[in-house]
């Protein structure tokens, strides 16, 4: 009896013993995991704080509108605000002032022009194009007009008092939906097919081409 019962404890020191290396073993693997989890958001987290940390700067002669007034001078604008100087010293802007309505620069013989849609969302906004009645307008600020350039995600177009948003939830081509909108405002018949992409559309409506304005 005495030596099954020997035999018993040693079963049981053995089961429990198991169960400790088995619990260690987990519990290190667990941890390597939180650790790799760690790093790759840390990793992730890296990333988007150099993506946030990106900036711009875009400088030109020009004039800004505020209140009632117009004021010219040379104008900064960066991804913090938007700065004039000239006579009378530095004058800075929030983007957020609604007091800053246009805005028109010049660098190299090249334009830029930020209009504050008042009846959209009240943010200033490019314009690209304003031809036949249509302006059309994205978020890219940039000297460079062109169908390469353009932030489509952004891309709006207005005739009067209404607003097209070129991309939306349910849009599932850009260049289609480009076409469709064009065709609406300037009451046309174009065909997607006859468009490479939505560069192309684009740069067609931005230099005049007679392939979109002929029927106009």
């Amino acid at each position: 009896m005495m030596l099954h019962f020997k035999k018993s404890a040693f079963s049981s020191q053995y089961i429990l013993l198991s169960i400790l290396v088995l619990l260690l073993f987990t519990s290190s693997d667990s941890y390597s995991q939180r650790n790799n989890s760690h790093s790759f958001f840390q990793l992730l987290n890296s990333g988007k704080k150099k993506k946030q940390s990106k900036q711009y700067e875009i400088e030109g002669t020009g004039r800004l509108e505020y209140k009632d007034s117009l004021i010219y001078g040379q104008l900064l604008i960066t991804e913090a605000d938007i700065q004039m100087k000239n006579e009378n010293g530095l004058l800075k802007y929030a983007y957020s002032d609604t007091s800053l309505g246009h805005i028109i620069m010049k660098h190299n013989g090249q334009f830029l022009n930020l209009v504050r849609l008042k009846d959209f969302d009240n943010k200033l906004w490019r314009l690209i194009k304003d031809t036949l009645g249509i302006r059309i307008y994205d978020k890219n600020i940039s000297y460079s007009i062109d169908g390469s350039n353009i932030d489509y995600n952004s891309l709006l177009f207005q005739r009067n008092s209404e607003f097209i948003e070129a991309v939306t939830f349910w849009v599932t081509s850009t260049k289609r939906n480009i076409v469709k909108i064009i065709n609406q405002l300037l009451e046309l018949d174009l065909k997607p097919i006859d468009f490479k992409g939505k560069e192309d559309i684009m740069n067609r409506i931005i230099y005049n081409d007679k392939t979109v304005y002929s029927k106009t």
